[in-house]
């Protein structure tokens, strides 16, 4: 048995991460994470944290309460956003996270 649509080709690779959208509106979007993060997977999420940038949204909410983030690199991805949207004057907030994410949640970091 197939999955997908006849004649669209095979479908895309499972990477064990899926990234949602849960709500948005001009300013703000949330976002749901779930499956492992790691930094083969983390480039979706970043894609998608950029789109609602790029859209204009200032204020992103991330919900990573149903990942599992792999490496810290991870973590240094997510930061590196944190500070971006700091520097246009947004916010990012991250859900779901234990204590090690205090890194992301609380203290500047620049990118690269």
């Amino acid at each position: 048995m197939t999955r997908g649509t006849p004649g669209a080709g095979p479908p895309p690779p499972f990477t064990g991460l899926e990234v949602a959208t849960t709500a948005a509106d001009a300013l703000t979007a949330t976002i749901r994470v779930t499956g492992v993060l790691s930094p083969r997977t983390c480039p979706m999420l970043l894609s998608v944290l950029g789109t609602h940038i790029r859209s204009g949204r200032r204020h992103l909410r991330v919900d990573v309460g149903g990942a599992r983030i792999t490496d810290e690199s991870v973590r240094r991805m997510l930061a590196a956003t944190r500070a971006t949207l700091a520097n246009i004057g947004g916010a990012f907030e991250l859900l779901g996270t234990d204590s090690r994410s205090a890194d992301i949640r609380d203290r500047r970091v620049s990118p690269g």
